[in-house]
């Protein structure tokens, strides 16, 4: 997973949970201007530090898993 791919999942889960990030700031105690920073760089591609992006998931009720990735198969 891209970080881009994490900034989809949560501003999906943003908008749908809470309609607007306003809202969801609000809820976190975050000021608008912080959260959308946060998004930006999501979205960028820069990434967060992992204390912000599990402040941000604990907000919309995910969580953060590390697990060791799958070896792809590439016999022939």
């Amino acid at each position: 997973m891209e970080i881009k791919d994490i900034y989809e999942v949560l501003d999906k889960e943003i908008k749908r949970s809470y309609k607007s990030r306003s809202k969801f700031s609000t809820t976190l105690g975050l000021q608008r201007s912080v959260l959308q920073s946060f998004m930006n760089k999501l979205k960028d591609g820069t990434g967060i530090k992992l204390r912000s992006l599990k402040r941000l998931c604990d907000g919309l009720g995910y969580e953060i898993v590390v697990r060791k990735k799958e070896e792809k198969n590439t016999a022939k």
